[in-house]
């Protein structure tokens, strides 16, 4: 759906940092697309996991960051045709921040002042990867024999 991105952003944000018309925005949003509706209870459930006892401290910023670097990696890999740089992540099982770091390798394009990346372009660039890799192993193999 169109605008998720932002969405994502929002359902991340904490209660208190979102003003009510981003609350109410981000519910109707939720309920209308299935898959932030799936961010969206994903978050709950590392919040809730998360959850200090009563003698505990709250986890730091830094932890929390971690956690939503891992369950990118975790997350089922995009299937749309445009990709976003978190959903290349996530196909990748990289950090948005490695894909970022290696964006002038990628086959990529700007729309909308936003990086995006078509998903055939990038199973070519993996296939070309793959084989160069190979080619690389099978060169290092004959002149280690």
């Amino acid at each position: 759906m169109e605008g998720c991105d932002r969405f994502r952003e929002l359902a991340w944000a904490l209660p208190d940092e979102l003003s009510a018309e981003e609350s109410e925005a981000l519910a109707a949003h939720v309920a209308a697309c299935e898959a932030c509706a799936a961010e969206a209870d994903g978050v709950a459930a590392v919040r809730t996991g998360l959850a200090p006892a009563a003698d505990e401290e709250p986890p730091g910023d830094e932890l929390l960051a971690r956690v939503k670097t891992r369950l990118a990696r975790a997350a089922p890999a995009p299937t749309a045709d445009i990709l976003t740089v978190e959903e290349l992540a996530q196909l990748l099982r990289v950090s948005p921040d490695e894909v970022y770091e290696h964006l002038d390798e990628l086959p990529a394009f700007e729309f909308a002042g936003r990086v995006r990346f078509r998903r055939r372009a990038i199973e070519q660039w993996i296939e070309e990867q793959e084989q160069r890799w190979r080619r690389q192993a099978t060169n290092a193999a004959v002149r280690g024999a």
